[in-house]
């Protein structure tokens, strides 16, 4: 099986996991703390049903503006802090819906909920730190090239003695870098392949050497506002590259 749908199955089953769990320990809390005593009839079960939808719609919404569930892509302490925000936010949320249902604090077990709590952060923890070893081994590792000195140069042109096949690894060198700058500002697949669209249309194998060593912060914000004619060079570029200019 290729390793591409592997991680993507590593993915989904950690979302479908991470939903279960957040359904099954609101229920689960709601039951221990309101649903205790209820009579047959009453149709706790729906009730139940419903309370765990509920939280899972807080849950995940939290889980979507922190991007909790990007396995493989933020550092293990990332993904586990905002798993701790996103189930801390709902918790607290289904104590209130507690405290309204019984008007007070009187009939509500307060430790419940902190057990709970505690078991859901030890739980999803777990399941965090295996499915990330899971996509680490069936990552594949990417080519780089380390560029130091200053290179060789010719005695005619003082120009430093790159081949083709240097300035498109160079090119996929700093895509590369400018997309995990891009995912680390928490932005959609969709924007980040509408930059590189733009990105495409201006930087290629010729000019590429012109705006490597540049801060990529800077790079991207004068690539974006169509500023890149402003900024100053120093040093060699490509011989057969052709001047741009870059035009709104």
């Amino acid at each position: 099986m290729d390793k591409g749908k592997i991680k993507a199955y590593i993915k989904t089953i950690f979302k479908i996991f991470s939903l279960l769990l957040a359904f099954t320990s609101s229920a689960l809390l709601w039951y221990l703390n309101v649903g205790r005593g209820w009579k047959k009839g009453y149709k706790g079960e729906w009730t139940l049903t419903l309370v765990g939808l509920m939280f899972c719609i807080v849950y995940w919404f939290f889980v979507k503006l922190y991007k909790a569930n990007k396995i493989g892509l933020y550092r293990l302490t990332e993904l586990v802090f905002f798993q701790i925000l996103s189930f801390g936010i709902a918790d607290f949320a289904l104590f209130v819906e507690s405290v309204f249902w019984f008007h007070g604090l009187d009939r509500i077990k307060i430790s419940y909920f902190f057990y709970g709590y505690a078991l859901q952060v030890f739980i999803i923890t777990l399941a965090i730190f295996i499915c990330n070893r899971l996509y680490a081994k069936f990552d594949e590792p990417r080519k780089i090239l380390i560029i130091y000195g200053s290179g060789k140069r010719t005695e005619d042109t003082d120009e430093t003695l790159m081949s083709e096949k240097d300035y498109k690894e160079l090119l996929e060198l700093h895509k590369r870098c400018i997309k995990t700058y891009l995912v680390s500002k928490s932005l959609e697949y969709p924007t980040i392949r509408k930059f590189f669209v733009i990105y495409n249309t201006y930087i290629d194998e010729d000019n590429i050497l012109k705006y490597f060593f540049l801060p990529i912060k800077y790079f991207v914000n004068s690539l974006i506002l169509y500023k890149l004619q402003n900024i100053k060079f120093y040093g060699k570029t490509k011989s057969k590259a052709k001047g741009r200019k870059i035009q709104r």
